[in-house]
């Protein structure tokens, strides 16, 4: 009876601390059961809804819903968590063993990817998630390359076995072709058992590496899954990385724990339910039940020992947690940078680095950033190093101007992590004024050197904090703003009063940037020096290619990204030589423009055999080989580490490229040398010493002539390259010359001065007495005769062939390739200039008559070798183009524009956006729909077609040639119209979400909308308005324009004052006029001709009939300017990149071609190109209009400086 009673109180005693835990876990099952309906429509909503949303988004929508039960009094979780619902902690332990990234976005993903009944679309820029998957399925999967040969029947028998279908790399290219494997599998589905009991039972995963635009049918069927690694998942992978590194034993104590903690809880969860399952199951008395008596005995002390081992472990935890939050700053930093890199994608589409690389990249960082003992040193070096090193590694692989604009857009998202910057001042940096209501603004006070646009972005910058009086400022103190204006280096010159004390320096570029696009690249560079240091700005040295091939290895291809007319293949081949010098014919090319695969194969087996250098060149022109890209950096692991053997590829950026091949290689920007210097040494590096001296062997009585004439012709060919920079006002067509047309041209002034010399005798084909074969007279037609002036008399003592050297070889390897005839008149002008016979007559070292050309001395191929490298300047001055300054000014604002476009590309404007995840939304739909309302409010009605018909009638003998032209107007503007109309709605359709928008089309639109800039698809249609204004300023003139028509659709009156930059086609109106004119006279049409006359006053009295023509207003010249006392052209102050011309009288005038032609190519007169619109080109060209030269300089000095006048709307 005892023992029964101690048996009893021990009995009761184990069970009542049971009690304790069971009152508990019923509880939790009651308050779980409770909200259990909440929870579930919850997850139910995950599931459905949230698998494409993005992480922002997406806790918005929760928080959204959280508010919607809570107000239907529906019980749910608060802290609802999706994986927790669905699985124990175990499971997500281990998912992130098999390699899933450690944050609460990817788990929710996972769980959705798990439970979902639909087919899984998985975006996987790092491959994380798609090797997380294969670990969690097992063997028991099959893996396609969806970008290769798919067999039906592997397809098939993967769905008959009931094995997980993995479709990896699905892109843009081939997402088109998924309806064949969800027909494969509906065909599988409906002879299954399985499936028709219900059970998921042919499982399909895709794999992308980028979100792609869906056709509406696959987005039905899929649930895309983005797995792009936030900034939480990346700063725990970047923490555990460096806290392994700093302190290894403190990452394996959170493991360790980590285990011990759920071990523990395991044990009890066992225990408790091993008790409860002998309570159920015992068949004898309680007091007699030895097992019983000796698992509660046993459970009492293990949980006893077990609550204690809990306890300190979630100490030893927090104390641990404690000790790695010490280095999350770094690890922020870390993860804050490869944000950074993934965004750079933006720019270029082969700016792709991986997470392995970057994590690799991180450790070499803490490795070389020097350990000390005072963890805020040791911090502040890890910061510091990684951040450069990061700068260094990455610059290798971009382009020129992109290392700039990188240094300053990692700069600045620094700045917004240390919350540093004013999100309003970086947007009005990078996007300028919003909509300005001019009704509104403050006059003008600086008509005379302010623009409009200037204007309007300083009315704007006004309205931010910081910047209030602004405008007043300019009414106060014209004189000191002109003076701080006209500036050489506006961003270091102080501004007027007070405004250079108050404004910090990033405030001061906003002025610069309202004022002075063309010294935005300065700031940027100024900013970033300021900020990180000049190793931020000189980065000029870290492109090499022998860099590149230090850091290369058989296994690793070397890949030279492209930009532009680049060849590096020469350059690679002088590597080759100079690495390997023993070995002269290890290098091997071939072009993948001949789309030859089985060419590659061959010729790569045979290089790796030989270990030879394999060059392959072009390849964006061949798909096919691009898409095998992998499978030979997978060949190329074969090879032995040891050999000589190098891959390089070039390429130019195409969608076939294979991400993993741009993460894995050793990626290098290649760009050509910029300057004439730089083009002529490369030009006299390719043509070599030994091929030199050999044609001066050649040619020993003209020697000096070769020599000198091969020096003009390198000069010619970096000259023409180098004004490609001058955008517009160096060719209307850039040009692109390579060295083979130099090597061309040398091979041809070689044989020229060999074999075609020019007799120093008198014509022997008016000798008598001799016969003359037809070789001979036919040779003679290239030996320069027949020149007059002082040119023949000069070639009567010179045997140069000028004729052939002209006529042949600058024509063929130079002026053949330059088409429109406006660059024609450019080249000309410089071939006029280097090549005469003058040039040989010239004493060592003198230079030409403008002096911007100068000669070296002769003597052997190292003097002119030398004579580039240290005698010309490594830039080059405008004076060598025959270029004003304001040329130089409009390149280096393009150079600026690029940046500030780029930068708004890149996604620091997210740092700009509301904080609030539903107020980022919701305020993204609200602005889209005010701007779309905004727009819709401005544009002007329809002109009436139908009046303007019964106005001029509607049979042929009531119309004339320019009721024609303006008809043709008015159905013009009336299609941009309708054409505006219809997109806004359709986009408006979007915001609403009545619409899908695959393409992506409608939310350009709407971005574009938001930037204040317009639609691409607008500017073709209304080729009168302006192409680089504003949104804004756009409508307004598009509203202009219409009223300008409006009164003749009315009245059929002609406007009283002709702008012809009104017009859509200003030539269709201009031809319409010579036909009226010729038609009224009875006078053949192909026999009139334009007369011009140059008004003395802005508002002329007179007034022309339109039967004899018309007065023109609103002409600009561009880089140019007018005298209008002396009615002649002048040369143009600094910032005066456009001038207003005079009203220009249009008079037909019944006139041969042949005297057209005499009057105006006349040494007094330059003959202007007319262009509608800014941008030139030959589609924009309207006529020819002749201008008096003045005496600033000759017409062939503004031929230089390519003057042309342009048609202001």
């Amino acid at each position: 009876m005892a023992l029964k009673l101690e048996r009893a109180r021990t009995l009761v005693d184990n069970l009542a601390g049971e009690r304790v835990r069971w009152l508990q876990t019923r509880d939790g099952l009651v308050d779980g059961h409770r909200r259990l309906l909440g929870d579930s429509l919850l997850a139910a909503g995950f599931l459905t809804y949230l698998g494409p949303v993005e992480l922002v988004a997406r806790a918005s929508i929760v928080n959204q819903w959280s508010v919607d039960l809570e107000t239907q009094e529906v019980p749910f979780t608060g802290r609802f968590s999706l994986t927790a619902f669905f699985y124990e902690p175990n499971v997500l332990i281990r998912w992130h063993e098999n390699g899933l990234p450690p944050d609460e976005f990817s788990a929710e993903n996972a769980t959705i990817l798990m439970q979902s009944a639909r087919t899984a679309w998985i975006v996987d820029p790092q491959e994380e998630a798609q090797r997380w998957l294969l670990e969690e399925l097992g063997s028991e999967v099959t893996l396609v390359d969806f970008d290769e040969e798919i067999c039906e029947s592997t397809v098939l028998e993967t769905f008959h076995r009931h094995v997980p279908l993995v479709v990896e790399n699905v892109n843009q290219r081939n997402v088109h072709e998924l309806d064949d494997v969800f027909v494969l599998q509906e065909v599988a589905s409906s002879n299954c058992g399985k499936c028709r009991e219900g059970k998921r039972a042919h499982v399909v995963f895709l794999v992308s590496r980028e979100p792609l635009p869906l056709p509406g049918a696959i987005v039905k069927r899929v649930n895309q899954l983005s797995f792009v690694l936030g900034a939480d998942g990346l700063e725990t992978k970047m923490l555990g990385l460096l806290v392994g590194s700093e302190n290894p034993s403190l990452e394996e104590r959170k493991v360790a724990q980590q285990e011990a903690i759920l071990r523990n809880k395991q044990t009890l969860a066992d225990l408790e339910e091993q008790i409860l399952r002998l309570l159920n199951e015992s068949q004898t008395p309680l007091l007699e039940d030895e097992e019983l008596y000796r698992v509660l005995e046993s459970s009492r002390v293990t949980f006893a020992t077990v609550s204690s081992d809990l306890v300190q472990a979630e100490q030893a935890r927090q104390e641990i947690e404690a000790s790695r939050e010490v280095y999350r700053p770094c690890a922020a930093r870390a993860a804050l940078l490869f944000l950074v890199l993934g965004e750079l994608r933006r720019i270029n589409a082969l700016y792709r680095y991986s997470l392995g690389w970057y994590k690799g990249l991180f450790l070499v960082s803490l490795e070389r950033s020097g350990r000390v003992q005072q963890v805020a040193e040791r911090k502040r070096r890890i910061d510091e190093y990684h951040t450069y090193n990061v700068f260094r590694n990455v610059c290798r692989g971009l382009f020129d101007y992109d290392r700039k604009l990188f240094a300053f857009y990692m700069c600045i998202r620094l700045l917004f992590a240390e919350e540093a910057m004013s999100a309003r001042e970086y947007h009005f940096l990078v996007n300028g004024a919003r909509t300005v209501d001019r009704t509104e603004q403050m006059e003008n006070p600086c008509r005379g050197w302010l623009t409009e646009a200037h204007w309007d972005q300083l009315t704007d910058l006004d309205r931010l904090p910081g910047f209030h009086g602004i405008v007043e400022s300019f009414a106060e103190l014209p004189e000191d703003w002109h003076r701080w204006y006209l500036s050489p280096v506006a961003e270091r010159t102080p501004l007027p009063a007070t405004w250079e004390v108050n404004l910090k320096m990033f405030q001061k570029y906003l002025i610069v940037r309202c004022l002075r696009m063309d010294r935005i690249e300065n700031c940027i560079e100024q900013f970033t020096r300021e900020q990180l240091g000049a190793k931020f700005v000189h980065v000029a040295a870290t492109s090499s290619l022998t860099d590149a091939f230090r850091e290369s290895s058989p296994h690793t291809p070397v890949l030279l990204l492209l930009r532009g007319a680049s060849n590096p293949e020469r350059s690679v081949g002088r590597l080759r030589r100079r690495a390997h010098p023993s070995t002269m014919d290890g290098f091997e090319c071939i072009s993948m423009a001949e789309g030859c695969l089985e060419s590659f194969v061959a010729l790569l087996k045979h290089c790796i055999a030989k270990e030879s250098w394999l060059y392959v060149a072009s390849c964006h022109l061949s798909e096919r080989f691009l898409k095998q890209l992998p499978r030979v950096v997978a060949f190329l692991r074969q090879v032995n580490p040891n050999s000589k053997f190098r891959l390089w590829l070039d390429s130019e950026p195409h969608v076939a490229l294979p991400a993993s091949v741009l993460e894995s290689c050793i990626k290098l920007a290649y760009e050509e040398p910029k300057g004439i210097k730089h083009h002529m040494g490369s030009l006299y590096e390719d043509l070599a010493e030994e091929r030199f001296k050999k044609a001066s062997v050649t040619l020993k009585q003209t020697e000096t002539t070769y020599k000198r004439l091969l020096f003009s012709l390198a000069f010619l060919h970096g000259l023409l390259l180098e004004r490609n920079n001058f955008l517009q006002l160096g060719w209307l067509e850039p040009v692109h010359f390579v060295a083979n047309d130099f090597g061309l041209a040398e091979s041809l002034l070689v044989y020229g001065l060999e074999k075609l010399p020019v007799k120093k005798v008198n014509d022997p084909r008016i000798q008598r007495g001799k016969a003359r074969s037809v070789d001979a007279i036919l040779e003679d037609d290239f030996h320069g005769l027949g020149l007059t002036g002082d040119v023949q008399e000069e070639q009567q003592h010179d045997s140069t062939p000028w004729q052939f050297i002209k006529g042949a070889i600058l024509e063929m390897c130079y002026g053949a390739q330059i088409g429109p005839d406006w660059d024609r008149r450019i080249y000309d002008t410089y071939v006029e200039e280097l090549f005469q016979p003058r040039l040989l007559a010239l004493p060592t070292g003198s230079p030409s008559t403008h002096g911007w050309f100068r000669l070296p001395r002769d003597g052997t191929y190292q003097t002119y070798v030398d004579f580039i490298a240290g005698q010309l300047p490594d830039r080059d001055g405008i004076e060598v183009f025959g270029q004003h300054e304001n040329a130089n000014i409009k390149y280096l604002a393009s150079r600026s524009g690029y940046m500030l476009q780029m930068l708004a590309r890149l996604a620091a404007v997210a740092a700009v956006a509301p904080t609030h995840p539903q107020q980022q939304r919701q305020t993204g739909q609200d602005s889209g729909r005010q701007a779309i309302s905004d727009l819709l409010s401005t544009l002007p009605v329809y002109l009436s077609l139908e009046s303007a018909l019964r106005i001029v009638g509607s049979g042929a003998n009531t119309r004339t040639p320019i009721s024609d032209a303006m008809l043709a107007e008015v159905r013009s503007y009336n299609s941009l119209l309708a054409r505006v109309r219809l997109d806004v709605n359709c986009a408006l359709q979007t915001l609403s979400g009545a619409t899908d928008d695959p393409s992506g089309r409608w939310t350009r639109l709407i971005d574009a909308l938001h930037q204040n800039s317009v639609p691409e698809g607008w500017r073709q249609g209304g080729e009168g308005l302006e192409r680089r204004t504003s949104l804004a300023d756009w409508v307004l003139q598009l509203r202009e324009s219409v009223q300008y028509f409006r009164r003749w659709t009315e009245t059929g009156q002609l406007p009283a004052e002709i702008v012809l930059g009104r017009f859509t086609n200003p030539a269709r109106f201009l031809n319409a006029v010579l036909q009226h004119y010729a038609n009224v006279n009875h006078v053949p049409f192909a026999e009139v001709r334009w007369s011009f006359t140059m008004f003395a006053t802005p508002k002329p009295l007179e007034r022309i009939p339109i039967e004899e023509g018309f007065i023109a207003w609103g002409l600009l010249l561009e880089n140019g300017s007018w005298d209008w006392e002396k009615q002649t052209l002048a040369v143009p102050d600094i910032l005066e990149t456009m001038c207003p011309m005079p009203p220009i009288a249009f008079r037909p005038t019944r006139m041969a071609k042949e005297e057209e032609e005499s009057a105006s190519c006349t040494p007094s007169h330059f003959l202007c190109p007319l262009f509608h619109g800014s941008r030139r080109g030959e589609d924009s060209y309207v006529l020819a209009i002749p201008l008096a030269v003045g005496e600033g300089q000759d017409a062939k000095g503004w031929t230089r400086y390519n003057t042309a006048l342009l048609l202001k709307a």
